[in-house]
């Protein structure tokens, strides 16, 4: 589809990703996650049928230890 690359390319963008976490996440969770730790996965795979596949975007993020 052809809006689906106008798609990608904005959430592509750490910023952008860490700011849809800050407005959508409870406040206590977001503090436990290490943004510095963002980092885009790959998305891109082999279906059952051998076919060269593009998923959606993945993003890993790691959270702190609560432990004090």
């Amino acid at each position: 589809m052809h809006h689906d690359s106008g798609y990608k390319l904005l959430f592509s963008h750490p910023e952008l990703i860490r700011e849809l976490i800050e407005g959508f996440v409870p406040g206590e969770i977001v503090a436990l996650v290490d943004f510095s730790s963002l980092e885009r996965l790959n998305a891109s795979f082999v279906s059952r049928e051998m076919q060269q596949r593009e998923g959606d975007m993945i993003w890993s993020v790691r959270i702190r230890d609560q432990t004090l």
